[in-house]
């Protein structure tokens, strides 16, 4: 690996390098697709304050590469440091589930018994007592959550949506801490370009929102032209 860019430069040509990024961040980008380097790799690092350096082993000018390094002494202009997509990914909609904590637990329950590690979970409630739980796990995942599904009783009375050939994009930046209105760009650019979004979360320093894996190219590069990337 020769450096870390924004975004991967074989889904987007025109990627920048990084000469620099957090720990956090790269943390972040790690764990929502990027597979750039291991999440406890870096978790080390942050721990014993260590900086990580990505580039050719015997490359001589370091400045080609990407540092890793600690939040303190690197501050970031931009909102946005870069953008991680994961593939393949499915959403699943429970509606009708009591909302007596009870079904909810048994649900996740399930899912661990079944070694799934679900991402961008919401629940809604609405009307007597009932409530709508959604997340998000890979397609693979998927074929072995749905014949669960379909054999347990809890579930019978539950309506199950699923969407499938969905792709995960990431925007992850230490920026977006103090930053405001990128959430309202986010989603101004996709509405935009007419690309549909389906779920969102957040965090700190990360927006994420599921696209249609045919609309993640057009996604990416929009995105990445809007916020300089």
């Amino acid at each position: 690996m020769d450096a870390i860019f924004t975004v991967d430069p074989k889904v987007y040509p025109g990627a920048k390098k990084l000469d620099r990024i957090t720990y956090d961040e790269m943390m972040e980008l790690a764990s929502t697709g990027a597979s750039i380097l291991e999440t406890r790799s870096v978790e080390l690092a942050k721990k014993y304050n260590v900086k990580l350096y990505i580039g050719k082993s015997l490359e001589g000018d370091k400045r080609k590469g990407t540092y890793v390094m600690n939040e303190s002494i690197y501050i970031e202009e931009m909102p946005v440091t870069g953008i991680s997509i994961s593939d393949d990914c499915s959403i699943y909609s429970l509606r009708g589930m009591e909302n007596d904590g009870t079904a909810v637990a048994k649900l996740f329950q399930l899912l661990a018994d079944l070694h799934i590690n679900v991402n961008m979970i919401s629940k809604q409630t609405y009307g007597e007592n009932k409530c709508t739980v959604s997340f998000s796990c890979t397609d693979e995942q998927a074929k072995d959550l749905d014949k669960a599904l379909e054999e347990n009783e809890l579930f019978r009375e539950v309506a199950v949506e699923k969407q499938s050939n969905l792709s995960i994009l990431s925007l992850v930046g230490v920026g977006m801490a103090t930053a405001t209105g990128v959430a309202s760009k986010v989603f101004s650019i996709l509405a935009k370009e007419g690309i549909m979004y389906y779920q969102i979360t957040t965090s700190e320093i990360s927006i994420s929102v599921t696209v249609k894996r045919d609309d993640k190219i057009k996604a990416v590069i929009a995105l990445c032209e809007a916020f300089g990337l």
